[in-house]
């Protein structure tokens, strides 16, 4: 190959090696604050916090977390995000904060009982939609819980026809001030400026035989505030002689607390399971009336407003509301009632179940720490035989639990399905539990094949409506680790080395493997060793003591790649002249290559889609709808992958750049098991002109039966399915699939 060309090639491997990465890539800094940074105890109250970011990469994902349990969330003030908040943290997404940008946004705090020190909230952002790789930002983010002064011995005196002395004393130093008025809106203000536990202020210029109302307020030199309730006193009706043996009658009307809890309860069957979420009604009494009713969908921690009230405001009513649920699943549903004192009833939790669908599995990602297990065009993935890696993946449908059980192709299995619980597994059957992301909704586990071998992925899953599912994921082939040995034993203290080619020194230097979790050099202490590299061109050395240094041929994996071949190092050669001693070189030894060692691929059938017509799906694209049957009268490709596997920016932007070169063919993406709001989004941020639709309910993959990821479709003009391939396919598969 000449050498332009080689270079070419190289370049645009690690370019595309590079924009692989940039998917990961998290915002490298950013800086926050709060205000204000003090409150008091047992308050509810509202802070803010104005996020900047310092880097050059976009976020799309923030996160807010509470320094303690002594603050809970109850609520968020913002524009142009969509959150998702608990009591100990809300989530930001659907938004962007652009590089050098700065946004705020307010949430309401209710504090604890007990005075704190000083504690940092966390606030962390992401470029990933699913908060991945969060990075958390530095700044004033403490603030401090303390206790408010507290008002006693309240009184009145020396009142006459023109004025009157309102007394207090405080548990703290304070200064003070007294609201007063003829009604409950006050009007004028009497305040002492000086710091004491002792108060008295005089109000003057007041109308005789006059009913006034008045409040207190007192401040603690942190600038923490308590207010009294709204009392009385009556001005005098006649004029006043005062001598030293006079006698005034003080009226003093104070105001008694409502201590009194309102009560509700639901009047809905919540027995039944639902397909869509029902009308819920019920009832709240308080001898006081009701002045609202709010109702969360999640054991609450979130609150929304009753709309539907009859009679507020009376001491009985009815209420009815229907929960914006659009996701199966199981809810805690509970109604919040409260009076116009603010005693507040919340109901028990009420278990309300929403089963639209089956739980159904869609793609699935096997990874190990950043690198990426890429599946080939027949849709195998490979694996290190006893490597820990984690597998992720989406599902609808309401799941509660998702087990895999990985089956050797070499064993019968019989699988009853009757039950989740009862099922026959072969004697090498592994079964892996998966656990939910409760910020992202995406499931994932630790996966590890104990033997070599190839082996058959079946997601589980169940539903609280008793529902059980199973899905194929596709093939996983463990593969054994490498071996270093010398011409007659196995080598425990050889050492395998990686260099990587820089195409800006047109050298090659050390790879970098800490970034990837691995070590390079790395030591071979049993013999054995297994390398994952990502994409590029590399060259390994292995070296031993007593051993001639091998170094092998120059590979350039395409995809995160395996490299376990063994590798035979031949004793040195000594040549002894006299008391010195000196190695023979091997001038003419061959270099060795570089291949992937493990179980042979399994026998690959033909999809029973070939041949056939693709059958009738509907998809959306914003409001639109659209149809397979409309793909009809070119030669077509249909790309099915989802939004959060990192793949998917890689793979559409290829498939975009071949659309507009080729515009007598369709190009399709379809997003399975995502919400439409959520695609059209994703679809605007990376500009992409090709149609991408949704199908939230995962249709195309029950139809077609596909298990790898990204998976493509071919079809001719009349609709009819070509050929099934899975993976990233490069401009040449493209060309050579749909072209031709």
């Amino acid at each position: 190959m000449p050498k332009k060309i080689l270079v070419i090639v190289i370049t645009l491997v690690l370019l595309s090696q590079y924009f692989l990465l940039k998917s990961y890539a998290a915002v490298s800094s950013c800086t926050a604050s709060v205000t204000p940074t003090s409150t008091t105890t047992s308050t509810d109250q509202d802070f803010t916090f104005t996020v900047n970011n310092t880097s050059d990469t976009t976020a799309v994902w923030i996160k807010t977390t509470r320094p303690s349990s002594d603050y809970e969330i109850t609520g968020y003030s913002g524009s142009g995000w969509g959150q998702t908040f608990a009591s100990d943290y809300v989530i930001l997404t659907s938004g962007t904060l652009a590089a050098s940008g700065s946004f705020s946004f307010t949430l309401g705090i209710t504090t604890g009982a007990t005075e704190t020190s000083s504690a940092g909230w966390t606030i962390q952002v992401s470029d990933d939609s699913g908060g991945a790789s969060p990075t958390t930002c530095t700044g004033s983010l403490s603030t401090t819980i303390m206790n408010a002064p507290t008002i006693s011995s309240v009184t009145v005196s020396e009142i006459t026809q023109t004025q009157a002395k309102i007394s207090w004393s405080t548990d703290k130093e304070t200064t003070g001030e007294v609201q007063y008025g003829r009604t409950t809106s006050y009007g004028s203000t009497a305040t002492d400026s000086t710091y004491s536990t002792s108060h008295t202020i005089t109000l003057g210029s007041l109308s005789s035989d006059t009913t006034y109302h008045y409040k207190i307020k007192t401040t603690d030199r942190n600038s923490q505030s308590t207010e009294t309730s709204d009392n009385t006193f009556a001005a005098s009706k006649t004029a006043t002689t005062v001598t030293v043996t006079q006698t005034t009658t003080t009226t003093v009307t104070k105001t008694v607390a409502d201590t009194t809890l309102p009560t509700t309860g639901l009047k809905t069957d919540f027995t039944k399971i639902y397909s869509l979420a029902p009308e819920i009604s019920g009832t709240a009494s308080d001898d006081s009336g009701v002045s609202q009713v709010d109702y969360s969908l999640d054991d609450g921690l979130n609150w929304l407003p009753v709309s539907f009230q009859s009679a507020i405001g009376k001491k009985s009513i009815t209420f009815n509301f229907t929960p914006t649920i659009l996701d199966d699943g199981t809810y805690k549903i509970r109604v919040r009632v409260t009076d116009p004192s603010g005693n507040q009833t919340v109901s028990k939790a009420y278990k309300l179940i929403i089963d639209r669908l089956p739980p159904e599995v869609g793609p699935s990602l096997l990874s190990l720490g950043p690198l990426i297990f890429e599946r080939d065009a027949k849709g195998n993935l490979y694996t290190v035989a006893g490597l820990d890696q984690k597998i992720t993946l989406s599902a609808i449908g309401g799941a509660n639990s998702i087990n895999l059980i990985a089956e050797p192709q070499t064993q019968a299995l019989s699988l009853l399905k009757t039950q989740a619980e009862n099922r026959v597994l072969g004697a090498d059957s592994q079964v892996f539990s998966l656990v939910k992301n409760p910020d992202s909704g995406l499931w994932s586990g630790t996966v590890s094949f104990a033997k070599e071998g190839t082996y058959q992925i079946v997601a589980y899953s169940l539903d609280d409506a008793g529902n059980q599912t199973e899905r194929n994921l596709g093939t996983i082939i463990a593969v054994p680790s490498g071996l270093v040995e010398g011409e007659a034993n196995v080598l425990k203290e050889a050492l395998v080395t990686i260099y990587t080619y820089d195409p800006s020194t047109k050298k090659y230097s050390l790879w970098s493997a800490s970034e990837w979790g691995q070590a390079n050099p790395l030591p071979v202490t049993t013999g054995n060793y297994t390398l994952i590299l990502p994409a590029g061109t590399y060259l390994a050395q292995i070296s031993a003591p007593g051993h001639m240094t091998v170094k092998t041929k120059i590979f350039s994996p395409d995809k995160t790649t395996i490299l376990n071949s063994d590798f035979i190092l031949p004793r040195k050669k000594m040549i002894s002249l006299g008391p010195l001693s000196i190695t023979w070189p091997s001038l003419f030894s061959p270099k060795p290559e570089v291949n992937l060692k493990g179980s042979p691929l399994p026998s690959q059938t033909q999809s029973s889609l070939i041949g056939t017509e693709l059958p009738f799906l509907s998809f959306k694209v914003d409001d639109l709808e659209f149809n397979s049957f409309e793909l009809r009268g070119k030669a077509t490709l249909l790309t099915v992958v989802s939004s959060w596997l990192p793949a998917a920016s890689q793979q559409l932007k290829i498939i975009e750049d071949f659309s507009q070169r080729h515009p007598q063919v369709n190009a399709v993406a379809v997003m399975t098991q995502e919400k439409p709001a959520a695609v059209s989004i994703y679809a605007k941020r990376g500009n992409y002109t090709i149609p991408i639709v949704t199908d939230p309910d995962g249709i195309i993959l029950k139809e077609l039966e596909l298990n790898s990821f990204p998976a493509h479709i071919f079809m001719d003009r009349k609709g009819v399915i070509k050929k099934v391939l899975g993976g990233i396919l490069d401009q040449n598969q493209l060309t050579e699939n749909l072209l031709n």
